[in-house]
């Protein structure tokens, strides 16, 4: 929790606690900085897949199961899912499933419209 002291290291601009927000305003956002962003560089070896990429038929999918783990760190994993929702509970106002994925994801519909940001 900060205490509100704001002590300096002397060798940062920023205090070491403080009591609220500190931020630093960015004079100018431009393409240059942005192309920083989606250029190729760390990310290029990571397999960062469109969504037409990631849902072509000629890609296949492999079972896993609760507790597997998937990486490395900032890699793209795709995951089929098929729901059926049992008839007692059809009519329910809210049904939930729970997906404990431990990163951020989003569900897609199947015609690529974004349907849903998880974080977990």
């Amino acid at each position: 929790m900060c205490t509100g002291h704001t002590e300096n290291d002397g060798n940062s601009q920023y205090p070491l606690r403080t009591s609220g927000p500190v931020g630093k305003r960015i004079m100018r956002l431009d393409r240059n900085r942005v192309g920083q962003l989606y250029s190729p560089g760390q990310w290029e070896k990571v397999n960062l897949l469109s969504f037409q990429e990631a849902t072509d038929e000629s890609n296949s999918y492999e079972i896993t199961q609760v507790g597997q783990q998937f990486g490395p760190s900032w890699s793209t994993q795709w995951f089929k899912v098929y729901i059926t929702i049992p008839n007692e509970i059809k009519h329910e106002k809210h049904i939930e499933l729970n997906w404990d994925c431990n990163n951020e994801a989003t569900v897609w519909m199947e015609d690529g419209t974004p349907l849903q940001g998880l974080t977990g």
